[in-house]
């Protein structure tokens, strides 16, 4: 199974279509894991965000640099019965894409294909239950994995972090929020698998107080990850998110 036995595959999952832009609507400012930012602040401001539709209501976000580069598109479609299809493109500086991905938002099954140099050098398909066939530059046949090598590995056991977490966060119930929110923690995993950064992704929802606690709960915790890999299998760098629910 090659390049496009793969690319046929992934048809059978999805399906979509593109049509013309209509107007544009008013400027939204983001940090650099692409939230939303209060207007005042310009230290975290990264990219700005327009937001437009389709005659067929296809969603359209572009995110462009501060100096106007092109940096992320973003088409979501109009629901169906069994599937929402959404396609988003990274470009780099030089305005040539990285990689792009094709996300079926009812089921989460994907595609994601890799570029360099504005050639096709991997992908990697989700199809559900753990399963990722995943393809690299000279190889021939994708490989069936359980795990996406494209992105970091966590190796801590998930309940450990969370029992962690709930046993730590020292908040009484009668403290937390009557509304639901949701905290992101957005955490740098380096080349060596080490966690270098930690961020809070989404300033704007949720209370600074409870954030400020979980971000501290996770700059303690001892991560453990396998570094990601590109489509040449040289380890990289990669963000990734943990988000955090609390309240009701």
């Amino acid at each position: 199974m090659n390049f496009k036995t793969i690319f046929i595959l992934f048809f059978l999952i999805f399906q979509g279509k593109e049509n013309i832009l209509e107007a544009q609507q008013q400027v939204i400012r983001l940090n650099r894991h692409y939230y939303e930012i209060a207007p005042e602040d310009s230290v975290n401001h990264t990219f700005n965000k327009l937001i437009s539709y389709t005659t067929d209501s296809t969603k359209i976000q572009r995110i462009f640099t501060l100096n106007n580069k092109i940096n992320r598109i973003i088409r979501t479609a109009k629901p169906k019965v069994d599937f929402q299809e959404q396609i988003t493109e990274q470009y780099n500086p030089a305005g040539n894409i990285q990689w792009k991905k094709t996300l079926n938002l009812v089921n989460g099954k994907f595609l994601t294909t890799y570029f360099f140099d504005q050639q096709q050098v991997g992908q990697v398909l989700f199809e559900g239950g753990n399963n990722y066939f995943i393809l690299k530059s000279g190889e021939e046949e994708p490989t069936l994995t359980y795990v996406n090598e494209f992105e970091p590995q966590l190796l801590n056991n998930k309940e450990d972090w969370l029992n962690y977490v709930m046993n730590h966060f020292n908040f009484k119930p009668s403290e937390l929020p009557k509304e639901r929110q949701t905290i992101i923690a957005a955490l740098f995993v380096d080349d060596q698998g080490k966690v270098s950064q930690v961020d809070w992704a989404n300033p704007l929802e949720a209370d600074k107080k409870y954030a400020d606690r979980f971000l501290e709960l996770v700059k303690n915790w001892n991560w453990q990850f396998l570094p990601a890999e590109d489509a040449f299998g040289n380890t990289e760098g990669k963000w990734i998110t943990i988000p955090f629910n609390i309240g009701n």
